[in-house]
């Protein structure tokens, strides 16, 4: 079980690492929108 859960932490850390990265790109997509 403790091996599982680690497996869960990791896969959720890189979750939100992705997240965190994608909500970076929308939102320089916005300021490029918004520059033009």
């Amino acid at each position: 079980m403790s091996v599982a859960s680690e497996s869960l932490e990791k896969l959720e850390d890189m979750i939100v690492r992705q997240a965190e990265a994608t909500g970076a790109q929308v939102a320089a997509a916005k300021t490029a929108i918004g520059g033009v």
